[in-house]
């Protein structure tokens, strides 16, 4: 049977780690769950609970990191230090509205447990869901008594009763944890390409996707749950459609992937692609079908992005080709063009265009594109990411200032662009998107630099505040959604292969990897 070991420092959340070991023992059981008092009594002491421990979760409460910084090399340090070195999960849980230390304060060694994502335990009364929370993702990972660890299987078990569709399985992610949960889960892998299994009304359906294919981005018209997700790879295109509780492939006119996708309304969106061979390519969705259309410009330079308006104009930018959709048609902007390079685009809901780059914003108003003046963001910032609500009155970019190591978070308010302070200490912010309800979602995290990926760290500002949700995946997320009744949907890589997730009842997911 494995065992947890909890790390804490008694100067900062002695309490609150007793009432965290209290609730785990609850459920694993009184010999599952040891910290240094009672490893202390055990054969062995401290050293060997931690060299044999099967999960490790670190509570980080207020005075965390002072305490660190005055010992530098104390026994807490040295438990962390051994079970990163070890490769077990190891879970950073915040306590007392703690937020995760900035990783330039801390040694080397230490820096996989706060660049990764983190479980947050709030007070009474929500204290005992989040610990349950906390429970489910030891258990999701660790053979526990009683607990079997589930095995790769072509075939999905099915839950007798189970209606919709349900998440798959969950990875550890590079050098630490991931996070996969759901009440009632779903397991489904396979070798070579993946399997996506989605249910409805009992019925399962599965289709393939291509092995080393990518999904890379996701979107659905305005207030609707008909979402579209695109990727593929320089062989194969994906297009994946999600309607009435299922997920299926739609067919694709087109041999390579496609990189962007965007809605006028229910009734008209556009998809382009071309990363992978330099190739426009364009997809029009009229009258419930894709179609394939002709493209003004041979070759995209650059990862092309398309965004559409509510007007039914919109933009396609690709490096050195710059789109523009007006009275039905693309045409090649020859006006004052942005800097080449822009990784970004975004339309507010009165249908102007935004995109940035190096420190600067750049606005397309009545199809012209101007510098906008921004005295107060940081010139050296470098943005990733930038989104707008449908009435145009509020955005938010996202990307890094310095070499890829700090966020940097700029907010759109009252005609302005500012900082915002103080931004999460999490790495590079590669994405950032608005939804429905108010509700923005962010991702990005430590960039890898083996698979220059970053570690597909989810956020979500609240009104409040931003809060880390966990990483699911081994790789980065490229576009998330959300639909009218709550939920959320995202698309990224997870170790080179697609990776859909699905955001329910408050926990992110992996669906489908």
């Amino acid at each position: 049977m494995g065992q947890i070991y909890i790390a804490y420092r008694r100067d900062d959340a002695a309490a609150i780690s007793g009432r965290v070991a209290d609730r785990l023992r609850a459920r694993f059981g009184a010999h599952a769950v040891l910290k240094d008092v009672e490893a202390g009594e055990t054969q062995g002491g401290v050293a060997e609970a931690v060299r044999q421990c099967s999960a490790m979760v670190v509570i980080i409460g207020p005075r965390w990191l002072s305490g660190m910084l005055a010992a530098p090399l104390d026994q807490t340090h040295i438990e962390i230090e051994s079970a990163l070195r070890r490769g077990v999960p190891v879970i950073p849980t915040l306590v007392h509205g703690a937020t995760l230390p900035d990783a330039r304060l801390l040694p080397p060694a230490l820096w996989p447990l706060v660049t990764r994502g983190s479980v947050i335990l709030g007070p009474e009364p929500v204290f005992d869901r989040d610990t349950a929370y906390l429970g489910d993702m030891l258990q999701r990972f660790m053979p526990f008594g009683g607990y079997q660890p589930l095995t790769r299987t072509r075939r999905a078990p099915v839950l007798p009763g189970e209606v919709g569709a349900q998440a798959q399985r969950a990875t550890l992610g590079w050098r630490a944890l991931g996070v996969a949960l759901t009440l009632a889960t779903l397991i489904v892998s396979c070798g070579g390409g993946g399997v996506l299994l989605a249910q409805s009304r009992s019925t399962a359906t599965a289709f393939s996707i291509p092995d080393r294919a990518r999904l890379f981005d996701i979107a659905n018209p305005p207030g609707t749950d008909d979402v579209w997700a695109v990727g593929g790879n320089a062989s194969s295109c994906v297009l994946l459609h999600y309607a009435g509780g299922v997920w299926s492939r739609a067919s694709c006119p087109f041999s390579a992937e496609l990189d962007s996708v965007s809605f006028v309304n229910s009734g008209e969106g556009w998809a382009v692609g071309g990363l992978m061979d330099e190739h426009c390519r364009l997809l029009h969705y009229h009258g419930g079908s894709w179609s394939p259309v002709s493209c003004p410009v041979s070759r995209f330079s650059a990862e092309p992005t398309v965004r559409m308006d509510a007007r039914g104009g919109g933009w396609i930018t690709g490096g050195e080709a710059t789109l523009r959709y007006v009275n039905d048609l693309w045409t090649v902007y020859s006006g004052p063009t942005p800097p080449l390079g822009l990784r970004m685009l975004a339309v507010s809901g009165q249908g102007d265009a935004w995109a940035a780059g190096d420190g600067s914003f750049h606005e397309a108003i009545d199809g012209v594109w101007t510098v906008v003046q921004t005295p107060h963001i940081n010139s050296s910032a470098f943005f990733e990411s930038m989104d707008f609500s449908r009435e145009g009155d509020q955005g938010w970019a996202v990307g890094y200032i310095g070499l890829r190591q700090r966020a940097y978070i700029a907010a759109y308010r009252a005609g302005q662009w500012q900082p915002y302070a103080p931004a999460p200490s999490v790495g590079e912010l590669n994405l950032v998107r608005i939804g429905l309800f108010g509700d923005v979602w962010a991702s990005g995290g430590i960039l890898n630099p083996a698979t220059f990926a970053t570690s597909g760290l989810l956020m979500r500002y609240d009104g409040q505040g931003w809060k880390t949700l966990g990483d699911p995946i081994n790789g980065s997320i490229y576009g998330i959604t959300d639909v009218p009744n709550g939920d959320a949907w995202a698309v990224g890589t997870n170790d080179d292969n697609a990776a859909l997730l699905w955001y329910h009842n408050g926990f992110w997911r992996i669906y489908h990897t």
